[in-house]
């Protein structure tokens, strides 16, 4: 890096000027703490230097001036550096000031109105986008999530402040769960032990596809995941001020399946269902969800970042299948309040840009006349409804779903760890099974047999 470059190269040129001078103990520590170590400590609010630089900056000053201090030059850097209290040499680290100086500067203008504040903002809100967890990125080990970071100078100091015992409580930029039972991809993905290189790859997947959460890719109803994250396609979400990401391979988006599947997604089964359904979703309305249906005029509304806003309405009421067509109107379209949110794929069709004028519509590809015409978003396609929520429609749908028996636990278990147990029969619910495990009493009787498959095992209590 330039900066080491240049640090190491005044500080070499220092140590040369000193190594050929006759000075007393007292002139020596005077020279090192008022000349070169003022210089080295000058820009390190703006270096991001590691430990293994500081070092390296240090070894020519430190080789010279030690024997004229009086001091053994193996000294170890943790008595070199200690404070007097400690019968240190209370000569400053470098990397210690460097990490002082950058929490210095991030509380300095945490409440400024400066360019280093906007700055700080937005450097911190691209590393929690990039790390993509529930917990802000300062409350994190860095040995697991500082992989998934952008070189920074934000990074570095999460880094450096990691291996101190200090903490930052600095603003939150964190995404909250969009639903009941909701969670952080990334908390997900390394809570299951994948190793650094397949992180890596799977932030990637997630950043191109502007997610964060598991409802992120999730239908409506929340039971499975969209055929568009699984095929790695942007979803039936409208986000913005996203990182720009350079195109994955196809053995990068096979990571990305094989880590659903291990994580979220039934292994063996091929429906995209989820493990766990989401539940209730945390907000009434959401402005970057996309498709929004109104059961009481069985319509499908559909948000627009850019243009207008858009109503299917039902191309035939009596088929069972039900597929919608665009309705033309040169009205407003607003989205009405009841709406819920809703899935939906585009079947057939193009869309195309029409000029209007008063009743009569005409197509032009050349230079377009403003003068008493409309442009008009036109559209031949058609739509179909793939899935509605319908959590609004069950009162404390969390607390009916919470299991209040040992059976119900055992039936809310996702199917591949019910291996264990196929059927349970308790008097009591479990109730007395709890108490004795509890106390420590339990015992687990079964019949010994080794030739069938299924063994009757009584719990005792």
């Amino acid at each position: 890096m330039k900066e080491t470059t240049y640090l190491l190269q005044k500080a070499s040129q220092w140590a040369e000027a000193v190594r050929t001078k006759r000075l007393s103990r007292s002139e020596a520590w005077y020279c090192v703490q008022s000349t070169i170590m003022k210089t080295l400590e000058y820009p390190l609010v703006a270096t991001s230097l590691s430990r293994s630089d500081v070092n390296t900056i240090m070894a020519p000053i430190l080789k010279v001036i030690l024997p004229k201090l009086g001091i053994q030059k193996k000294i170890t850097h943790s008595l070199l550096y200690g404070s007097a209290s400690v019968q240190g040499c209370n000569l400053k680290d470098p990397w210690v000031t460097q990490l002082v100086e950058h929490l210095q500067a991030i509380m300095r203008h945490q409440h400024r109105d400066t360019p280093s504040a906007d700055l700080h903002v937005e450097n911190m809100e691209l590393t929690q986008c990039h790390v993509g967890s529930a917990a802000p990125f300062w409350e994190l080990p860095f040995d697991l999530y500082g992989c998934l970071a952008p070189r920074s100078w934000m990074k570095s100091t999460w880094e450096h402040l990691d291996k101190t015992p200090l903490t930052l409580k600095g603003p939150k930029f964190t995404v909250s769960p969009k639903r009941a039972r909701d969670d952080h991809l990334m908390d997900i993905f390394v809570q299951h032990d994948f190793d650094v290189e397949t992180l890596r790859i799977l932030n990637e997947c997630r950043l191109c596809l502007h997610i964060t959460t598991v409802a992120d890719i999730t239908e409506a109803d929340g039971s499975a995941i969209t055929q568009e994250a699984w095929e790695g396609k942007r979803t039936q979400r409208c986000s913005h001020n996203w990182p720009k990401t350079t195109s994955l391979s196809a053995d990068e988006w096979q990571t990305w399946r094989e880590a659903l599947c291990r994580t979220i997604l039934f292994q063996h089964q091929q429906d995209k269902q989820l493990q766990q359904a989401l539940g209730c979703w945390a907000t009434a309305q959401d402005d970057e969800w996309l498709w929004w249906f109104d059961a009481s005029q069985d319509a499908i509304y559909e948000k627009q970042p850019h243009r207008a806003n858009r109503k299917w309405i039902r191309s035939n009421p009596n088929q069972v299948s039900r597929r919608y067509h665009i309705e033309h109107t040169l009205d407003e379209v607003t989205i009405p309040l009841n709406c819920r949110w809703c899935s939906a794929r585009k079947t057939i069709g193009q869309d195309r840009l029409a000029l209007c004028y008063s009743s009569k519509r005409l197509v032009s590809y050349g230079t377009m006349s403003y003068m008493n015409y409309e442009l008009e978003y036109q559209s031949s396609a058609r739509l179909r409804l793939l899935s509605s929520d319908q959590s609004h429609l069950y009162d404390n749908v969390e607390e009916a779903a919470t299991p209040v028996a040992f059976h119900q636990y055992l039936e809310s278990l996702p199917q591949d760890a019910r291996w264990a147990i196929s059927r349970s029969r308790c008097a009591d619910g479990g109730a007395s099974v709890a108490r004795a495990f509890r106390a420590g009493t339990l015992q687990a009787v079964g019949d010994g047999s080794l030739k069938i498959r299924i063994w009757h095992i009584h719990l005792c209590a």
